[in-house]
């Protein structure tokens, strides 16, 4: 992955497209890309799940849903918090125009037998023939259902790992690696890239063996291991003889599973090896779900799912009452899931009690490692030009800003004219409900547009004061 992110990035384009560059990407290569890709010239179009630098980087982006896509300005924690809010609008919506419609058609069952009462009836009647009725919204209509259950609960010193030490020829990963690992605790394994973190999840596993040292699982305690990598096994058979292989199922029961994994029909008999990389972890996820354990050792579990499904599994950990020990880059999922860091770096294991607090001693290491002894005074000359590259830099990002906001006043005010021309036409003067709708939403249009004609006007004063101070 870097080795082909270097060489597209070190070639001159006007568009970049990149599909999950972070993939295997640690805390370092992914700060150093998303500085990149903010400062770039050039238009920049990516698929990406990781969510932290969606957040970091995007200005906005198209989400697919259902075969349509929606453009949404803004990075993804706006986008989520406004997907929900158009639920609860659009639930509380469906909820009242339901709650209405018994209330008219209860009226018209028991509705007296006199001539008034019956005329009124018939007229509700037909009101309710030409009422619209609303979809009820529906959240995450094809989501897996992932839950961890425990088979039994193990002691209360779960892990013990003393004095390990790994060396592949000469170079030496693990130098005397100890910590101890607790029932109910949360912990990541984080680092840069290549520093052993598999190799010491696999020697804990026992998959490996140590050169030194000694590894102590607790009484009861009964791992479950979420590979990073696919093992030959893994690829053998299909989902279904998997999950019959995996636990003791009828078929029906085994069908039902891999229906809430998004295994339906004839993909339940697809050979493993021709499924996706996405389908191969929900598969994987199966099957540790199956295995009831309750310490789970997970390496890098967020790759190649899509968000919803990262979601799920963020909620399930959570909500699981077992242990936890992942390897992860993911930052996003670091940060609502775990409570505990180790970071293995140097061949030995720190404890931090938050990433934030790791990514802050890393970038104060790395500013001690590349201040110098003897600062050299630059000249005049020197501090006028690297002034005015970043006042042009602060220029550029004004006037993007301030073009995306005309786009979007230009777009406000069409949709407003549109409104405008609806109201004033008859047909909706005679029409009570439709008028009162279309008269709501221009109120809320005008609010916006009254919004962005204030941030114009922020945008081009900034504009203007930065332009006045170029040297």
């Amino acid at each position: 992955t870097r080795l082909a992110l270097a060489r597209i990035l070190l070639t001159d384009n006007d568009i970049l497209f990149l599909d999950e560059p972070t993939n295997y990407l640690d805390w370092a290569a992914n700060e150093w890309l998303g500085s990149f890709l903010r400062d770039y010239r050039g238009a920049v179009v990516l698929v990406s799940h990781d969510r932290y630098f969606l957040d970091q980087v995007v200005q906005g982006f198209y989400a697919i849903e259902q075969g349509k896509a929606t453009r949404f300005r803004g990075n993804y924690t706006a986008f989520r918090q406004y997907q929900a809010e158009q639920y609860e609008a659009a639930l509380k919506a469906y909820l009242k125009q339901e709650k209405e419609i018994t209330r008219m058609e209860k009226f018209v069952r028991e509705a007296r037998a006199t001539e008034k009462s019956k005329r009124k009836a018939h007229c509700i009647e037909k009101r309710l023939d030409k009422v619209e009725r609303l979809v009820k919204p529906v959240q995450d209509r094809r989501q897996i259902k992932l839950d961890f259950e425990m088979k039994v609960t193990s002691a209360k010193k779960v892990l013990e790992v003393a004095g390990i030490t790994k060396a592949f020829a000469t170079k030496t990963v693990l130098n005397g690696v100890s910590f101890t690992v607790y029932s109910g605790d949360k912990i990541g394994l984080i680092g840069p890239n290549g520093v052993g973190k598999t190799t010491l999840l696999k020697i804990i596993l026992g998959l490996e063996q140590p050169d030194q040292g000694l590894v102590r699982l607790g009484y009861q305690v009964e791992p479950g291991y979420f590979s990073q990598l696919t093992s030959e096994k893994a690829m053998e058979g299909t989902p279904f003889s998997q999950i019959m292989e995996a636990a003791d199922l009828d078929n029906t029961q085994a069908r039902t599973i891999l229906g809430r994994f998004l295994f339906s029909g004839d993909a339940v008999f697809k050979p493993v090896s021709d499924l996706s990389g996405g389908e191969r972890r929900r598969l994987e996820l199966i099957k540790l779900m199956l295995s009831k354990a309750n310490f789970l050792v997970m390496d890098e579990p967020t790759n190649h799912l899509d968000l919803p499904s990262i979601e799920v599994i963020e909620t399930a950990l959570q909500e699981f009452n077992g242990t936890l020990l992942v390897v992860s880059h993911d930052r996003y999922f670091l940060n609502k899931v775990v409570k505990r860091f180790l970071v293995l770096q140097d061949g030995q294991i720190h404890e931090y009690s938050s990433y934030q607090q790791y990514l802050d001693q890393q970038n104060l290491n790395s500013s001690e490692r590349s201040t110098p002894t003897i600062a050299k005074p630059k000249n005049q000359a020197q501090l006028h030009r690297e002034f005015n590259k970043e006042l042009q830099r602060q220029i550029r990002r004004r006037q993007k800003d301030l073009e995306e906001t005309e786009a979007a006043i230009d777009q406000l005010e069409q949709e407003r004219s549109a409104l405008l021309g609806e109201l004033n036409d008859p047909a909706v003067h005679s029409d009570y409900q439709r008028s009162l709708d279309l008269s709501l939403r221009l109120s809320e249009l005008e609010a916006t547009l009254e919004s962005f004609y204030q941030k114009w006007e922020a945008a081009q004063k900034a504009l203007s004061d930065l332009e006045v101070g170029q040297v």
